[in-house]
């Protein structure tokens, strides 16, 4: 069952490094090109978006595979839980729903990750 869940695990964070990591490198104009919804929100305001991003990418795998405090993935998912429920709500509050199932698929699987972490599956 570890398998399976690694398997949610590691797609989850490779999609936050990138994400993430989008945000923190390109230019304003190619991210408001990118992601439309950036413009409701300041270049600093979208630069912490991307570095949560790409630090939660990091608790989703980094305690598991050093084998140090793994009880950071569980509430790392949580956190990323929250992350999209926030993201929901921005694309919805912009009448952009074409996101919106991207979304919830990574909400599903960050709260698998962080039910199966705290209970069943544990490190």
């Amino acid at each position: 069952m570890t398998y399976v869940i690694w398997a949610l695990q590691v797609p989850l964070a490779l999609v936050l490094l990138i994400s993430g990591g989008m945000k923190l490198v390109q230019r304003e104009e190619l991210l408001l090109a990118n992601m439309p919804w950036a413009e409701d929100f300041s270049s600093q305001e979208v630069k912490i978006i991307g570095g949560i991003e790409v630090a939660a990418a990091a608790g989703l795998i980094l305690p598991g595979v050093l084998n140090f405090l793994t009880v950071l993935t569980p509430i790392t998912a949580c956190g990323v839980v929250l992350l999209m429920i926030g993201a929901i709500v921005v694309h919805s509050r912009r009448w952009k729903f074409k996101p919106v199932p991207i979304n919830l698929v990574l909400l599903v699987i960050a709260g698998v990750v962080a039910w199966t972490r705290f209970g069943p599956v544990p490190f």
